[in-house]
């Protein structure tokens, strides 16, 4: 706790610049430790990082949930990424379904758990997705109202308790994803 003490904004505000210029999931691992304490909030961080996310929306995933008869599909764009032709690059989530092994893991595990340099963009893509998701949860934690009104209120974001309870039970979806929401 002495330590997270002495965590300044302008460090919080290196980390969003470092973040603009790579969407480097280590670097939101880093927000995800300092916002939190042996499972109790650190406060004053959780607002430092929340203040940066307010001024700085770009850095947060865009998520779009489609609706189907057959049930719902998860898709997921990370401002500034491009696919190889040069559009934005958007992922569907259940790409990385259970249904897929690698190294007899679900994929989603073995992308969370590679090294970052052997992942290829979209995994990259899907697991800062996932540690972004581990930091929303964490600037919530112990109820900040501040983090939850930014995240509730923000329309990129599938956040309405109709919609997660929808991705709760899509199975196309992986189950590390379903978890997190």
């Amino acid at each position: 706790r002495k330590l997270l003490a002495m965590v300044r904004p302008d460090l919080v505000n290196q980390f969003m610049d470092l973040l603009h210029s790579i969407k480097d999931p280590r670097y939101v691992d880093f927000l995800c430790a300092v916002c939190t304490t042996d499972g109790a909030p650190v406060v004053a961080l959780q607002q430092m990082i929340i203040d940066g996310l307010v001024h700085n929306a770009e850095l947060l995933p865009v998520c779009r949930v489609t609706n189907f008869k057959q049930g719902v599909r998860l898709g997921i764009h990370v401002p500034g990424t491009k696919d190889e032709s040069g559009r934005d690059l958007y992922l569907d989530v259940a790409d990385f379904g259970d249904h897929r092994k690698v190294k007899s893991r679900d994929m989603a595990s073995h992308i969370l758990t590679a090294p970052f340099g052997e992942l290829t963009q979209t995994e990259s893509t899907l697991r800062y997705f996932v540690r972004c998701i581990n930091l929303y949860a964490n600037v919530c934690l112990g109820r900040n109202q501040k983090a939850l009104s930014f995240l509730l209120k923000n329309s990129s974001m599938p956040f309405q308790y109709d919609t997660i309870l929808s991705l709760l039970r899509e199975q196309t979806l992986p189950a590390l994803i379903r978890a997190r929401l």
